[in-house]
């Protein structure tokens, strides 16, 4: 003899059937998410219209972190007579229109979207496929990182000296404490194609592809 069984009817069990019911929906996670982003971009153009135009008037005067103002002066000596105090206002609004755009249409796109996506992102991590698929792009991934670089020139610039050498910006402490040299960059290159070939061997890969990319880094 069998006991009726009583359904729970807690807020924590109607959220897990309405899981069960629906498990594809929008989570909650995402609207959270996208509320965040929604504020950071509100206040990007809020800094903007407030205080933007003179604190860039400020790094065009030079002040204010000198990779910021070595960037800027670097690009306006290029060409003078057109980038102006104008010529960045009508950059950067541009910019964060793109960005408001973009944001707007992809967050869209994301809610609308989301359930197929789970499912086809559930099938991709969970549905067995046959291994030749992640071999194929193995070889094309670390193909392409053996075959782009011209390593010549990434020679010729390791022989400059580091005064003329302009690093992407916060990237700077690394000629302060690793200055480039021929014969540095010989042997650092030739341990990253031996890595990028293992890796496309598929010899050790986690490990093989952790060494392809901490060493491009430098390298490239």
């Amino acid at each position: 003899m069998s006991l009726p069984v009583q359904k729970e009817n807690t807020p924590s069990a109607r959220r897990g059937l309405s899981r069960l019911q629906k498990p594809n929906s929008s989570p909650t996670w995402l609207r959270y998410a996208m509320q965040f982003l929604l504020a950071v971009v509100l206040m990007l153009f809020g800094w903007w219209w407030g205080w933007g135009e003179p604190t860039l008037i400020a790094l065009l005067e030079g002040e204010g972190p000198d990779f910021i103002t070595t960037m800027l002066t670097y690009h306006q000596s290029l060409d003078p007579l057109i980038r102006n105090n104008s010529f960045y206002v009508s950059l950067i609004e541009a910019a964060l229109l793109r960005v408001g755009l973009m944001f707007g249409l992809s967050a869209m796109l994301l809610w609308l979207g989301w359930p197929a996506l789970s499912r086809r992102w559930h099938l991709f991590l969970q549905e067995p496929v046959r291994p030749q698929a992640l071999a194929v792009f193995r070889i094309i991934c670390f193909g392409t990182l053996l075959y782009y670089p011209d390593y010549e020139t990434i020679l010729r610039m390791s022989a400059l000296p580091a005064a003329v050498l302009v690093p992407p910006p916060g990237w700077h402490w690394i000629l302060n404490h690793f200055q480039p040299s021929p014969g540095l960059l010989s042997g650092l290159i030739a341990a990253y194609q031996i890595a990028a070939v293992a890796a496309l061997l598929g010899f050790r890969t986690r490990w093989t592809a952790l060494a392809t990319v901490v060493l491009g880094l430098w390298v490239l």
